[in-house]
C-alpha cells in the first residue's frame, strides 16, 4: 500500500520489462519490491565478462607500488609475507582483482535500488563506469587510480555502493544492526584510505538529506552523527592524538584547513537559499529521491574537481584523484536521464500502436534512436579493445605524495595516549556489541 504521507513524484518504475514479463512469461521468475531476478543476473553477467576481458590485462603487472601510501595495507602485506602465506606483490594482485570484480556488481545493485529496480538505468549506469566511454573521463577510474598510486582508495570506493545500502535502510529506519555494520565499515575505510573516508563524509550526507526530505531530518541527522562519532571512536587506535598531531602538520591539509576557512563565508548565504529550493522540490516526494541524490553528488563532485583543478597542491587537492567519485556520480546522473527518455519514448510507441495512430514522427525516431544506440555499442566494443591493449602497456606510477594514510605510527601499546587511544577504540567496540544484543529484542518488544 502507497504512503499517504509521501506526495507524488516522477515513477521510475520499469515499464519496459514489466510489460515484457507480464505479458511474455506471465511473472514466472519476475516479482515485484527489490528482489533479484533473472533479468538483474543476466545484466550482471554481460558486466562481468566485459569486465574480466579489462581487468585481465593487469594480471601480469606488480601492483605493490599502488599501495604503498596505506600503511595500513602494508602492515597486512608484511605480515603476509612474513608468515609465508602470499608474496606481497601477489597479495596486492589478488586484492586488486577482488576490488575490480566486485565494484561493478556493487554499483549495479546500489543504483538499482535506490531507483526502484529500474534495471536499465542500473545497467547503463554500471557501464558508463566501467567501460570507456566521454561520461567517464579516465574510461576505467578504478584501473587508472591503481595505476596512479591510489589503490587504497579504489579499494574502499569498491565496497561503498554495497555499504550504503545498508547505511541508507538505517538511516530509514533506525535498525541498529544495520547501524552497527555502517559503523565498522566507516571505521575500515578511515584506516585503509582517509582520503577514501573524506568521499565517504560526503555520500553519507548527501544520503542523509535525501531521507531527511521524507521525514524525520532531526532523527536522521542524530543516526548519522552517532555512525560518525562512533567510528571515529572505534578507529581511534589507529589515529591516536600523536598521529593526529602529525596529521595537521601536513602541508596539504594546512592549506586546505586554510582554504576552506576563507571560502567557508561565500557559502554561508548559499546553502540556505539551494535548502529552500530543495526542500520546496523534494519534501515528501519519495520517488524524487533518486533526482536529488543523483544531481547533488554530481554537482558535489564537479565542484571538488574544479577546486583542485585550480589549485597546484597534493594530498586532497590532486583533481585526478576525484576521477573515481566523479565518473561514478556523472555516470548515475546520465543514466538516470537516459531511463527517462527511454520510458518515455517507449510509453509514445506504445501509445501510438494501441490507438492505432500513424504517427510517422515517433517510429522515425524510434529508428534513428536503435540505429544510434547500434553504432555507439559498435564504437564502445572498439573503445574497449584499444583501452585493454593500452592498460597492458601501461605501467604503475605512484605520483600521489605521501599523505594523511602513510604517516607513520608507534606500536599500539608504546605511549599513554597509544594506550588511551586503544582503549577507548575497545570500550567503544564491546558497547556497541552490547547495544546490538540488545535493541533488536527492544524494537521487538515494542511492536
Amino acid at each position: 500500500m502507497e504512503d499517504v504521507a509521501a506526495k507524488r513524484g516522477i515513477d521510475l518504475q520499469n515499464r519496459f520489462w514489466d510489460d515484457i514479463v507480464n505479458k511474455g512469461f506471465k511473472d514466472k521468475f519476475y516479482w515485484k519490491g527489490t528482489s533479484i531476478n533473472k533479468i538483474t543476473v543476466f545484466a550482471l553477467f554481460v558486466i562481468f565478462c566485459l569486465n574480466v576481458f579489462i581487468v585481465s590485462s593487469i594480471i601480469s603487472k606488480d601492483l605493490t607500488p599502488a599501495f604503498s601510501r596505506s600503511s595500513s595495507l602494508m602492515l597486512i602485506a608484511d605480515f603476509v609475507e612474513k608468515i609465508r602465506i602470499i608474496d606481497k606483490s601477489q597479495f596486492f594482485l589478488v586484492l586488486s582483482l577482488l576490488m575490480l570484480f566486485w565494484a561493478p556488481i556493487n554499483i549495479y545493485l546500489f543504483v538499482r535500488r535506490i531507483v526502484y529496480r529500474h534495471e536499465l538505468t542500473a545497467f547503463l549506469a554500471t557501464l558508463l563506469f566501467v567501460l570507456p566511454n566521454p561520461v567517464s573521463r579516465n574510461g576505467v577510474p578504478l584501473i587508472y587510480a591503481i595505476f596512479q598510486g591510489d589503490g587504497a582508495h579504489a579499494l574502499a570506493f569498491s565496497f561503498i555502493p554495497f555499504f550504503l545500502l545498508h547505511f541508507k535502510a538505517f538511516i530509514h529506519g533506525g535498525l541498529f544492526a544495520l547501524g552497527f555494520l555502517s559503523i565498522i565499515f566507516a571505521s575500515v575505510v578511515m584506516i585503509i584510505s582517509p582520503f577514501a573516508f573524506l568521499n565517504l563524509l560526503i555520500l553519507f550526507l548527501i544520503i542523509t538529506v535525501s531521507e531527511g526530505f521524507l521525514g524525520g531530518f532531526r532523527i536522521k541527522f542524530v543516526r548519522l552523527f552517532f555512525v560518525l562519532i562512533s567510528s571515529f571512536c572505534l578507529s581511534f587506535f589507529w589515529y591516536d592524538p600523536a598521529v593526529i598531531s602529525k596529521i595537521i602538520r601536513i602541508e596539504s591539509m594546512v592549506f586546505a584547513i586554510s582554504y576552506f576557512s576563507k571560502i567557508l563565508p561565500i557559502f554561508i548565504p548559499v546553502v540556505p537559499v539551494v535548502g529552500a529550493i530543495s526542500f520546496l522540490i523534494f519534501d515528501r516526494r519519495e520517488k524524487l529521491q533518486p533526482i536529488f541524490i543523483s544531481i547533488f553528488l554530481f554537482l558535489s563532485y564537479l565542484v571538488m574537481y574544479i577546486i583542485s583543478s585550480s589549485l597546484n597542491m597534493q594530498g586532497i587537492f590532486v583533481p585526478s584523484r576525484y576521477s573515481i567519485e566523479l565518473s561514478f556520480s556523472a555516470a548515475l546522473f546520465v543514466a538516470l536521464i537516459l531511463g527517462f527518455i527511454f520510458d518515455l519514448g517507449y510509453r509514445k510507441i506504445k501509445e501510438s500502436v494501441i490507438f492505432k495512430k500513424n504517427n510517422k514522427r515517433i517510429f522515425l525516431l524510434a529508428f534513428i534512436s536503435t540505429v544510434t544506440m547500434t553504432l555507439l555499442l559498435l564504437v564502445m566494443i572498439q573503445n574497449v579493445i584499444s583501452l585493454r591493449s593500452e592498460l597492458i602497456l601501461t605501467g604503475i606510477e605512484a605520483t600521489y605524495s605521501k599523505g594523511v594514510g602513510s604517516v607513520e605510527r608507534e606500536g599500539l601499546l608504546s605511549s599513554v595516549s597509544s594506550i588511551m587511544a586503544s582503549g577507548l577504540s575497545i570500550l567503544t567496540l564491546v558497547l556497541l556489541i552490547y547495544a546490538l544484543k540488545y535493541y533488536p529484542t527492544h524494537l521487538e518488544q515494542k511492536k
